[in-house]
């Protein structure tokens, strides 16, 4: 029988393995998620800010990965029109193509192959551990 443990220690496990595989293509795993973040965020998630609360980072943090993301050519700034102070994130088209080596697409695959309704059930199964993390993580915040 799967244990509650087990299960929490394959997570884990699945989490480390997505990392690890993440330092590829001269990236690492928080560029990569901050690219892929870029590519789907609307324009007022595009700042530095933004991309700190969706990749669970600080500022001071995602700013060396935006940094680094625009010493490689991948991103580029443009500030704001109407406030100088507000500068937007976007992928340039290097940025875009790299994107498409991504290695979270083998996972995406493999998911794709499944029934619709196996990748329901999934889904429906990690959203709950999802939120265990990020209270957490929330905790530990203050």
């Amino acid at each position: 029988a799967v244990t509650a443990r087990a299960l929490a220690e394959l997570t884990e496990y699945l989490g480390r393995g997505l990392s690890q595989a993440s330092y590829t293509d001269g990236l690492n795993p928080a560029q990569w998620s901050a690219l892929r973040i870029l590519a789907r965020a609307n324009q007022g998630a595009r700042t530095v800010s933004g991309l700190a609360a969706a990749m669970l980072t600080t500022k001071s943090t995602t700013s060396q990965t935006v940094r680094a993301l625009k010493q490689k050519r991948l991103i580029r700034g443009t500030p704001d029109k109407a406030d100088g102070r507000v500068t937007y994130l976007d992928l340039t088209a290097e940025g875009q193509r790299r994107l498409q080596r991504d290695p979270l697409l083998n996972l995406v695959r493999r998911l794709e192959a499944l029934p619709p309704a196996q990748l329901e059930e999934m889904t429906a199964a990690v959203e709950p551990l999802i939120r265990a993390v990020f209270d957490l993580l929330q905790s530990r915040r203050g």
